[in-house]
């Protein structure tokens, strides 16, 4: 999770909220978002690569490095990056950390697990 601040509005000129709320951005304005790849065949092909030169390329906060674009898509909203989010003891914040648990498994123990499943059907 890193801290952003909105440079050239360009493509995408606001933002859902979790209230699915569209907020107008600003120049200027600093928002939390994740890096992420994303392929769409009508919009942008992002990679995650560094952190000069990114851009939001969903209104839920999905970020990264533009590769290349639908050829009738405006260009993407620039952004800054201001630096990573924190916790109490200075390591970084990942959603992938927070979100999920590892799991002990005792190999002599006949233990039922239920399966993880992550489907994304899609994004708002």
């Amino acid at each position: 999770m890193i801290l952003v601040q909105i440079g050239n509005i360009q493509f995408h000129q606001r933002i859902m909220t979790a209230a699915y709320e569209r907020l107008r951005l600003y120049l200027g304005d600093s928002l939390i978002d994740v890096f992420g790849n994303r392929y769409t065949t009508d919009a942008f092909e992002v990679e995650v690569q560094t952190t000069d030169g990114f851009a939001p390329v969903t209104s839920a906060g999905l970020i990264g490095t533009v590769l290349s674009q639908y050829r009738d898509m405006k260009p993407a909203t620039s952004l800054s990056f201001l630096g990573c989010l924190v916790d109490e003891q200075q390591h970084r914040i990942n959603l992938k950390m927070r979100l999920f648990t590892p799991v002990e498994i005792d190999e002599s123990a006949d233990q039922q697990l239920d399966d993880n499943i992550i489907v994304v059907v899609g994004s708002v």
